[in-house]
């Protein structure tokens, strides 16, 4: 309990700390809302007794305008709690959302293996969302409320003490009921919480990947391991709603208890001529207003074991760091550098080794072309280049410096890593070009378009940088998608390019089309290009061979097209791809 109210405190004191004066006006607004739930019984008690004892049409007139302006004048005050509820809440409830989405941008790939999207949607949106009532409401709605309930205390012991005693025991008893209850739920809805998560993670892996599912007939696996989990999320929920309406009845046996009370004490001390008939009103309206509190506190309780579950599952993901230490350091990447790979090692688990003491440096301006069969760990390498993943040992640099000493901010402006999958956006051609950096103009744009010799093609859009793409790029071909990749590239105005078999999904004749312009985009810079056909290489200054993690064979390209023991040579004659290595 401690812990969990150590969280809640953590999480209010950060995300409404920017939020002070709202937070401030929605609690003054409250306390007049109370306030005015104190007054109205007591007029309407003057208005009972003043209606028994004489015929005081003029004030009884001027009590019944008091309570209706009383009550209009509530009304406006809960209208204004709302609007400050919904201001405070979403601020926050965004604030964080944004928090999550950047930690998880900065976590290191080996996270993503275990996570699904979907898992990540339910915690980021799903899980948020139910923190949204706890940011707007709950800790401004439980201090109200105990205001209101020691308030409607203080009105009973100014009537008789008898029965502000009698309120006081049967207070302390409802605390105490709650209280017993409060922590049956939270286990539930935790459990509930994740198997919905599990759920949301399948069905999004089943929906992304839909073109697989119909073409190897998967349909009936999904609904099958669907029906599965539904299954399994059934007990699950019924669990966590039981719990939930448990606390609900124990409230309703409460309130019936509190309003028997005030009937027979109020009696009591009526027929001793100790309180009037309005004053029995008094107490039975005060009964209400005393289990009010009370229902809002125990719902606010009820919403404290959904967020409990949730803030834990949000904790869990901020407490979560990268295995990739991002630098603090200020180091700027050289002009013209080199990029020296010594001796380096790596598995993606610690009894493994992908690759095993590669060593290579590439000169300024210079390219490569690194083939082997799939698994040699080509793209593992590229990985590696541009801090996805750190090596085990060994030393990668770029320039005179050791890219682990560079931020990642700065190598990952310098370097630039283009895979055959094109991340598109739904918006215009523009949006997907800068990533919605303003600070890009349309002229740079046009300029790297017409740099890389793609004014033609470009000038086939009717609308130009306005045309609106699909998400994933619909609407365009593997091979425009890359071509708007390379554009990207070109505006970021890299050292170094890795281009990972960005043409293994296209026909011959369009990857031919693509070469010049990589040919165009590498001039100037450091070029990695992973491919999968030997002809799509004929440009670079040297060849790498990768076998099973190893260095197979490096050498400069022409040298190695000359010599008819290289493997490289073999590949040109026989015209197989990657597989036929070795």
């Amino acid at each position: 309990m401690k812990s969990e109210i150590k969280s809640y405190l953590k999480l209010l004191s950060k995300y409404l700390h920017g939020q002070k004066m709202k937070v401030l006006l929605l609690s003054l607004v409250l306390i007049c809302g109370i306030i005015l739930q104190l007054i109205n019984p007591q007029i309407v008690r003057s208005f009972i007794d003043t209606a028994l004892n004489n015929d005081n049409y003029s004030l009884l007139t001027k009590m019944a305008i008091l309570y209706v302006s009383l009550a209009i004048i509530q009304q406006l005050l809960s209208l204004v709690t709302t609007y400050l509820a919904q201001k405070v809440g979403w601020s926050a409830t965004n604030s964080l959302r944004e928090d999550l989405v950047e930690h998880c941008l900065h976590l290191d790939m080996d996270f993503y293996k275990g996570k699904r999207p979907g898992e990540l949607i339910e915690i980021i949106d799903g899980d948020v969302n139910i923190l949204f009532n706890f940011f707007s409401r709950m800790g401004i709605v439980l201090v109200s409320n105990s205001i209101l309930l020691i308030g409607v205390l203080l009105m009973y012991f100014r009537e008789d003490f008898r029965i502000g005693i009698a309120q006081v025991i049967f207070s302390a008893i409802a605390f105490w009921a709650l209280m017993k209850f409060k922590n049956i739920g939270t286990k539930y809805w935790k459990e509930n919480r994740r198997i919905t998560t599990k759920i949301f993670g399948f069905v999004g892996e089943s929906i992304s990947n839909t073109e697989d599912v119909k073409g190897n007939g998967a349909k009936d696996y999904v609904m099958h391991r669907l029906h599965k989990l539904q299954k399994e999320w059934l007990p699950s929920r019924k669990k966590s709603s039981v719990a939930g309406w448990s606390m609900f009845m124990v409230m309703l046996a409460l309130q019936a208890i509190g309003f028997a009370i005030s009937f027979i004490i109020g009696t009591y001390l009526w027929k001793r001529n100790v309180v009037s008939i309005g004053t029995i009103y008094l107490f039975f309206n005060y009964a209400n207003y005393l289990v009010r509190p009370i229902d809002a506190i125990q719902r606010q309780l009820q919403d404290m074991q959904s967020a409990g579950a949730s803030i834990s599952r949000i904790e869990e993901l901020l407490l979560r760091e990268s295995i990739v230490r991002d630098s603090k350091s200020n180091l700027i990447i050289d002009k013209n550098p080199h990029l020296t790979v010594d001796n380096i090692t790596f598995g993606y688990e610690k009894d493994e080794e992908i690759l095993k003491n590669i060593s290579f440096k590439i000169e300024d301006s210079k390219n490569i072309g690194l083939l082997g069969r799939t698994g040699s760990g080509k793209t593992t390498l590229a990985r590696l280049l541009i801090r996805f993943y750190d090596v085990n040992s060994g030393e990668i640099r770029l320039g005179n410096h050791n890219i682990k000493d560079i931020s990642l901010q700065e190598l990952r402006s310098k370097v630039a890593y283009v895979t055959q999958e094109v991340q598109l956006f739904n918006g215009t051609i523009r949006d997907n070009l800068t990533f919605y950096n303003e600070a890009i103009s349309d002229d740079l744009i046009y300029e790297a378009i017409r740099e890389i010799g793609l004014q033609e093609w470009f000038d086939k859009f009717p609308k130009g940088l306005d045309t609106v793409l699909g998400t994933n790029g619909v609407g365009l071909s593997a091979g425009e998608a890359q071509l708007l990749a390379f554009i990207r590239v070109l505006l970021k105005n890299p050292y170094m390019i890795i281009l990972d078999e960005v043409s293994s999904r296209l026909d011959p004749e369009t990857e031919r089309q693509l070469q010049n312009t990589i040919i165009k985009l590498l001039q100037g810079r450091i070029g990695i290009i992973i491919a999968h056909r030997t002809w799509t290489i004929n440009f670079v200054d040297e060849i790498m061979i990768l076998e099973n993690g190893k260095i197979l064979e490096y050498g400069k390209r022409e040298e190695l097209e000359s010599d008819i023991d290289s493997q490289f040579y073999n590949l040109l004659k026989t015209g197989l791809q990657e597989e036929a290595v070795v």
